[in-house]
């Protein structure tokens, strides 16, 4: 591929290398640099393509890390998905291997920038209206230590804070269809169906 010229963009360390064929690649300008590339000089797709990926990758992760909490399960599968996406955007049928994720996943990891700990203060304070049944649930499907969970709140509190937030009419009697609506919502957040009855017809009962 011949390099035909360098192009700004709007991202300070970001540039797209313009290629006789017609391709825009973007690309770290320290790369560029670093690696004395020159207009009018030729260069394998093998050399420039994992590079420019990359730093696009890398930049994409920060991001994702920047946003919130991220560990090594969750963040991979992003970046796997960029891959396809940005290969369909600028580097055609090429095939990368998965060294450039293992990579930046590596390098995240040296700089404990995946942290299981932040992320499960994340997950909990995310799901705080969830039960703790439910948050055990969430830590074994992300492989997460399931000492970082919390010691759990009593669970007939938990309801009766969300029900005392939602301000929640519980006329005495209640209408079987809503208080059934009612019990389904909270079943939905992992709580068991006794701890919900009986704090629903406890309110009850104090009207």
């Amino acid at each position: 591929m011949k390099l035909l010229k360098v192009q700004r963009s709007r991202s300070p360390d970001k540039i797209y290398l313009i290629f006789k064929s017609g391709r825009a690649i973007p690309f770290f300008i320290d790369d560029f640099v670093s690696q004395n590339l020159s207009i009018g000089s030729d260069y394998s797709e093998d050399f420039i393509y994992p590079k420019s990926l990359s730093f696009l990758l890398r930049s994409y992760a920060l991001r994702q890390v920047a946003i919130s909490p991220k560990i090594e399960k969750i963040l991979r599968p992003k970046l796997s998905n960029q891959v396809r996406l940005y290969g369909r955007k600028f580097y055609g049928d090429f095939v990368f291997s998965n060294v450039v994720v293992d990579q930046i996943i590596s390098d995240l990891n040296e700089k404990k920038l995946l942290d299981e700990s932040q992320y499960a203060s994340f997950i909990v304070r995310r799901y705080q209206k969830k039960s703790h049944r439910f948050l055990e649930q969430l830590f074994f499907k992300y492989g997460l230590n399931l000492s970082l969970l919390p010691l759990p709140v009593l669970e007939k509190e938990k309801i009766k804070k969300i029900l005392e937030k939602k301000n929640i009419n519980l006329s005495n009697p209640m209408d079987f269809k809503t208080k059934t609506k009612l019990i389904y919502s909270l079943s939905q957040k992992g709580f068991a169906y006794n701890d919900i009855k009986t704090v629903i017809d406890e309110l009850i009962n104090l009207r």
